[in-house]
Formats: C-alpha cells, sequence, structure tokens
C-alpha cells in the first residue's frame, strides 16, 4: 500500500497496535517489515484494555537478532521500578525480558542445554581470545545474555521437584567448583529428588550441598566400620575437583566402590588430593 501513495517521502506511516487478541508484537513487527516507518507503544505494555504494544519487548527482540534498538535497557529493573510507581500496576514475572522469572529455569532439559550453552559460550570466547562479554551470544533458552539488561546469572538455574540432574551440577560446579561425574550426577539428583518432594520448595546451592555431604560423607559412627568390612571395599574410580568456596577444604575426591553385590559413592574433604582420597575412602567404609 505504502508504495502508491503520492508524494510517499512526505509521509510518516505510523501504526498504533493493541493487544487485545494477543499480537501486539506480531502486529507490528510484520508492519515494520510491510513499510511501517514508526510504532507507537507503551512500556511494558500498558494501556488500554489488554495495554499497548510493548515498546520494551519491540527493542529487546531487535537486540537480540543484533539490530540495534537505539534504546538503552542496561538497567532494565530499574526502568521497570519507575513504570511500576508511576502506573501502580506489578509486571507479571514472566513478562518478556523483565519479569522476575524469565532467565529463570527449573526445568532439568531447559537447565541441561543453558548449562551446555553456557560452556560453550565461554569455550569459544577462550579460543577466540575475546572477553566472554565480547563474543556473539547464542544460549538456549535465553534470548539475549542478562548482562545486557544489567542482570546477573544467579538466577538462571534453581532447582525444585521439576529439576533434573544438570541443574544439580550446575549449582555445584557454579558455586564450589564441584564436577560431579555423570553417574553421580544421576545418583544424587535421586537424594534432591526425594527432599525438594518433601519439603514441597526449591533449594538452593549451600542446601545441594547440605545434602551431599551428609550422603556421601556420612558422619563418624554412621554404620559399621570394622576392618573386615572395610576390606572388602573395592575403589572403582576416583574424581577430584578443587573447591572453589573459601570456607570449605581445598580438594574433594569421590569414590566411586562396590562390596559384593553393592555399589555406591563416597566423598572426602582434605588439604591436598591424598588427604582427600583417604577421607573418601574413609567414608564409603562407613556407608
Amino acid at each position: 500500500m505504502h508504495l502508491n501513495l503520492e508524494r510517499r517521502e512526505s509521509v510518516i506511516l505510523s501504526v498504533h497496535p493493541h493487544n487485545d487478541r494477543g499480537t501486539g508484537i506480531a502486529c507490528a513487527e510484520l508492519a515494520v517489515l510491510a513499510g511501517a516507518e514508526r510504532v507507537e507503544g507503551c512500556l511494558f505494555g500498558n494501556g488500554e484494555r489488554t495495554g499497548n504494544v510493548d515498546i520494551a519487548t519491540l527493542a529487546l527482540n531487535l537486540h537480540a537478532q543484533g539490530v540495534d534498538p537505539m534504546i538503552d535497557f542496561s538497567d532494565i529493573d530499574e526502568i521497570r521500578r519507575v513504570v511500576e510507581e508511576a502506573n501502580q500496576i506489578e509486571i507479571h514475572a514472566r513478562h518478556p525480558y523483565v519479569g522476575d522469572l524469565v532467565h529463570t529455569a527449573f526445568s532439568g532439559t531447559h537447565q541441561d542445554a543453558i548449562a551446555k550453552g553456557f560452556a560453550d559460550h565461554r569455550r569459544r570466547s577462550a579460543h577466540a581470545g575475546h572477553a566472554e562479554s565480547e563474543m556473539p551470544w547464542d544460549v538456549p533458552y535465553l534470548p539475549v545474555d542478562p548482562a545486557d539488561l544489567g542482570r546477573t546469572y544467579d538466577e538462571v538455574i534453581r532447582v525444585n521437584s521439576q529439576s533434573g540432574k544438570g541443574g544439580i551440577a550446575y549449582l555445584l560446579a557454579a558455586e564450589f567448583g564441584v564436577e560431579l561425574p555423570r553417574r553421580l550426577q544421576i545418583d544424587f539428583a535421586r537424594v534432591v529428588q526425594r527432599h525438594t518432594d518433601t519439603e514441597g520448595r526449591e533449594v538452593d546451592a549451600e542446601t545441594l550441598w547440605t545434602l551431599f555431604c551428609a550422603e556421601y560423607m556420612p558422619a563418624d559412627g554412621a554404620a559399621d566400620s570394622t576392618s573386615a568390612r572395610a576390606d572388602a571395599i573395592e575403589p572403582l574410580s576416583r574424581h577430584r575437583s578443587a573447591i572453589t568456596a573459601p570456607e570449605r577444604g581445598r580438594f574433594l575426591t569421590v569414590l566411586e566402590w562396590r562390596r559384593g553385590d553393592d555399589r555406591g559413592w563416597s566423598a572426602g574433604i582434605g588439604a591436598s588430593e591424598d588427604e582427600a582420597d583417604r577421607a573418601a575412602s574413609a567414608a564409603a567404609r562407613r556407608h
């Protein structure tokens, strides 16, 4: 249509979408593709009835595709605070880009994909010799880097009864530097599942660490530890991590073992790898 207007150069073709059918963003983007030069909207979709088209979502959709929207959302939480105060309307926790939960994954499959995406982003950055913030963003389920909006990565992965081994392993690695082998991830995920099913709420990294210690580092006297039982333990594999949290010991060893028909895992902490190995073996004898 706009190509057939007389004196087209003198016309600013503007669109004013509302969101009554939930298509405000799509209508605005299609209108721009069809020749519209201006979109009229409101921050976070405020407006009559279901609201005008959300300017923030439009702009950040462009940003996600590598197009500079020329609007600064680098402190989106402060913008949200001002809008909520001015309008006296709370923004929904799942509102695109600005809601409290938009960068948070509880589902196990989503957590696993995000954790792998972060690892690949770090790998590509190291390979290219660039800072991570300078690399193209390509992490599943996160259309933009939360840091571009002034957010941190602390809330990206949270654990509740829906979560799987990937999210649990990610939090332990991120908070404590503890790298769990895949088979232990599966075993520990069952422990966490029992806890979240019983408690009915999400768990943080500190709670995960407490559960891990209770399960794989039983206290002295927790079980029979006679020498006859100790001699029956056959170590199958060892995995070591340097613990990064300052209040913890320096090294963690996780030990996979077999005793007759039984297989299990134990763990130990020490100031050296040898000390951690001995602590893990002692924990195995107490199982």
